[in-house]
C-alpha cells in the first residue's frame, strides 16, 4: 500500500522522469532548472533604484556677486603682480644701461677735455703763424713758418663714444629711461655732436696741395713730424732756419685766407665744442647722477 502510494505520488510528481528511483537531493533538482526572470519584478527593481537629483538650487544675486569679486580679484592681483616684476626688470635694465651710458660720457668728457687743449693750442699757433706772414721779412723766421704750418693739417674732431647709445637705439633699451627731463637731455646731446661734427667737416679745409707745395721743402716737414699718442708731441722745430721755396706775394697771398680760413673754423669748433658738446654733455651726466645716484 505504501510502495503503490509512493509510486502514484512519483508519477504525479512533474520531475519525475520513470528514471533512477533514488531521491536526489532537492537543491541538486533546482539546478537543473533554467532560471526564470519576472519581466514584473525587474521593472519593479528599476523603479525601486533613485537617481540622484541634478537639478541644483537657484543661486541668488549675492552668489553670483561673490564669485564674480573673487574671479576679478584673483585677476587683477595676476595682473599687479606681472606689472611689478616687469618694474623690477625694467628698472634694473634701466640702471645697467644708465651706468652704461654714464661710463661712455666720462670717456666722452676726457676726449672733449683732450680736444679742446689741443683747439686751443692749435688757435695759438695759428695766431703766430698770421703774425709772421704779415712781417715784412718771412724768410728771417722761415723755420717758424715752417714749425706753425704743420698744425695746420693737424686739427683732431670730437667723436663721442657711442657704444652703449647705439645699443640702446637698436634694442629700444630707451624706453627703460621714464624721466623726461632724462630722455631730453640724451637727445639733446647726441644731437648736439652730430650737429658738431658736420660743422667741423664743412668748415675745416686742407691747405691745397699743389699751394704748400710751392712755399715749403717736403724734406724739412717730413723731418718735423712724428707719430705718438699725444698729438702735442707730433710737431718739432727744424733745425736751422730752412728757407721757403718762395716769398711771391701772390703765392703767400692766398696761403695767407687759407691760414684765416683755419682760425675761424679753429675758433667756430672750441665754440661749438663748449655750446653743443660741453654744456649738453654736463648737463646729461648731471641727471644720470641724480636720477640713478651713479659715480
Amino acid at each position: 500500500m505504501n510502495e503503490n502510494q509512493n509510486l502514484s505520488e512519483n508519477e504525479n510528481n512533474p520531475l519525475y522522469k520513470g528514471e533512477d528511483k533514488t531521491n536526489e537531493p532537492e537543491e541538486s533538482i533546482v539546478s537543473i532548472q533554467p532560471e526564470t526572470v519576472n519581466p514584473r519584478l525587474e521593472i519593479k527593481n528599476m523603479e525601486v533604484h533613485h537617481h540622484p537629483d541634478l537639478h541644483h538650487k537657484k543661486k541668488n544675486l549675492r552668489e553670483y556677486f561673490v564669485e564674480f569679486l573673487m574671479i576679478f580679484l584673483a585677476v587683477t592681483m595676476g595682473f599687479f603682480a606681472e606689472n611689478i616684476r616687469e618694474g623690477i626688470t625694467e628698472n634694473a635694465k634701466a640702471k645697467e644701461y644708465a651706468q652704461s651710458l654714464y661710463d661712455d660720457l666720462k670717456e666722452d668728457t676726457s676726449f672733449l677735455n683732450a680736444i679742446k687743449n689741443y683747439k686751443s693750442l692749435r688757435g695759438l699757433k695759428i695766431d703766430s703763424l698770421i703774425s709772421i706772414l704779415n712781417s715784412e721779412d718771412v724768410q728771417k723766421n722761415a723755420k717758424l713758418v715752417y714749425y706753425y704750418h704743420s698744425f695746420m693739417d693737424g686739427n683732431i674732431p670730437f667723436h663721442s663714444d657711442d657704444a652703449t647709445i647705439q645699443q640702446l637705439r637698436n634694442s629700444g633699451g630707451l624706453r627703460y629711461f621714464k624721466n623726461p627731463q632724462l630722455y631730453t637731455a640724451i637727445t639733446k646731446y647726441y644731437t648736439g655732436v652730430n650737429f658738431y661734427i658736420e660743422r667741423e667737416h664743412e668748415y675745416y679745409l686742407r691747405v691745397p696741395f699743389n699751394l704748400s707745395s710751392k712755399i715749403f721743402r717736403s724734406d724739412i716737414i717730413s723731418s718735423m713730424l712724428s707719430m705718438t699718442p699725444d698729438p702735442m708731441d707730433a710737431v718739432h722745430m727744424p733745425a736751422g732756419n730752412p728757407q721757403l721755396l718762395t716769398t711771391d706775394k701772390q703765392t703767400l697771398n692766398e696761403y695767407f685766407l687759407y691760414v684765416i680760413n683755419q682760425r675761424q673754423a679753429n675758433e667756430l669748433s672750441l665754440m661749438l665744442l663748449r655750446l653743443s658738446v660741453e654744456d649738453n654733455l654736463n648737463e646729461l651726466m648731471k641727471e644720470l647722477q641724480s636720477e640713478y645716484n651713479l659715480h
